[in-house]
């Protein structure tokens, strides 16, 4: 590249005053923005705002809950997410009023897994096949693994065997 007419803006080296600090664009001139503190990030605030730095929320992260219902065996589309997930934590329960069946398990796409319990917690199993698994009553059961990402969610395989009713937690990480 070459450089045609002379540069005639510059930066006061008195607007820096501290190692870290940066130089930004100002409402009329060139600023200071004081170094952050530890642990703390640059989160832009929209045009004509300067920028801050804070601490790291999850709101800032992109992270979705999502809540599904699933009845049987099949492809289940989950879409709404915003983004397309990396990771995917579940939560699972069922509605047996004689029992409590939970799960709790993870997706990554290339390797899943989950803890589940049956038959009011006297059984605790694990499964490394995956992500989502409900037992209900020794004769029914419903499990499941994230099949596809996509750029607004994902989409769930179900097995299982009888119509066991169960509700699903999501938190869709970026």
């Amino acid at each position: 590249m070459r450089v045609v007419a002379p540069v005639t803006d510059y930066i006061r080296a008195s607007i820096m005053s501290t190692q870290g600090d940066l130089a930004v664009r100002g409402a009329a001139a060139p600023e200071r923005l004081a170094a952050g503190l530890l642990d703390t990030y640059l989160k832009g605030q929209g045009a004509a705002v300067l920028p801050i730095f804070e601490k790291l929320a999850l709101r800032d992260t992109g992270i979705k809950i999502v809540h599904s219902v699933r009845t049987g065996a099949g492809d289940q589309i989950i879409s709404g997410v915003g983004f397309q997930p990396s990771a995917v934590i579940f939560l699972t329960g069922d509605n047996v009023a004689a029992n409590v069946n939970l799960s709790w398990g993870f997706d990554i796409l290339s390797l899943q897994g989950c803890f589940y319990l049956h038959s009011n917690g006297a059984e605790q199993l694990w499964s490394n096949l995956y992500s989502l698994y409900l037992y209900q009553d020794g004769i029914q059961f419903i499990r499941g693994s994230i099949s596809t990402f996509y750029s607004d969610g994902f989409v769930i395989t179900w097995d299982s065997i009888g119509t066991p009713e169960i509700k699903v937690i999501s938190l869709c990480l970026p």
